[in-house]
């Protein structure tokens, strides 16, 4: 991935991540890693992390975004 709008949503996402379920936690590792690689496993993996998640956690997580959302850039 090089700038695409997914690239952008994915680090918005791996941020968002990290900021609610902590920067060391296992969900916001395989979205840095799937950032990183640009693998479609990696990013497979990741999306199974974050479904692991539980509900509120996600919600939160979607709160987050949406307010990050709004100082992101994608043009």
């Amino acid at each position: 991935m090089t700038g695409s709008v997914a690239e952008k949503a994915l680090r918005l996402l791996q941020i968002s991540v990290a900021d609610i379920d902590g920067r060391d936690s296992q969900v916001a590792a395989a979205l840095s890693a799937a950032l990183n690689s640009g693998s479609a496993l990696d990013l497979i993996f990741a999306q199974q992390r974050f479904d692991t998640l539980d509900l509120y956690k996600r919600k939160r997580i979607k709160g987050h975004a949406i307010n990050e959302a709004q100082t992101f850039s994608v043009h």
